[in-house]
């Protein structure tokens, strides 16, 4: 996981590595190669990560609430990569970079120590529901589906973080 550096919209808080198509990522011919290069193009820019695009599994599809003004439509994938890996945060777009399990992050924020967003949340939860990557990946490649998430707003304004139902 990544800490995005203070400010901004996700100022100061712990995500998944990624962020926004490019044109040398491909195009929408290929839609699903083209979000796995852009993935692992992000990968490597923010923590100095190669890996092959064909790693990656697919998990879940975010979309931001209508309500809201500005909307992202964000793909989430799974890989594994040797426990021995080192990692090499971007300064500029990055502030830490560590690999943890989804219990440490999650324990981390519930100790108001990491600021995690909905769907990191709800992703990090879905990760402790299974023993081990390899189990994961397999969950994954069952039963992912490209059906989008969105969080709902509640009466009282706060969010619903939906629970990926797989």
């Amino acid at each position: 996981m990544v800490r995005r550096p203070p400010g901004g919209l996700f100022g100061e808080a712990w995500v998944f590595p990624g962020g926004l198509t490019e044109a040398a990522d491909g195009g929408p011919e290929d839609a699903d190669l083209m979000r796995k290069r852009s993935a692992v193009r992000e990968l490597e820019e923010e923590v100095g990560l190669s890996m092959p695009a064909a790693d990656l599994v697919y998990l879940s599809r975010w979309v931001t609430p209508r309500m809201l003004p500005r909307r992202y439509d964000t793909w989430f994938f799974l890989a594994t990569v040797p426990a021995e890996v080192a990692v090499a945060p971007a300064s500029d777009e990055v502030t830490d970079a560590v690999f943890v399990a989804p219990v440490t992050a999650l324990a981390a924020h519930q100790a108001q120590q990491w600021k995690l967003l909905l769907p990191t949340l709800a992703h990090l939860r879905w990760l402790t529901r299974h023993h081990s990557p390899r189990d994961a990946l397999a969950a994954a490649r069952t039963h992912a589906t490209a059906e989008p998430l969105e969080p709902q707003l509640t009466d009282d304004g706060s969010f619903v973080t939906p629970e990926l139902p797989w």
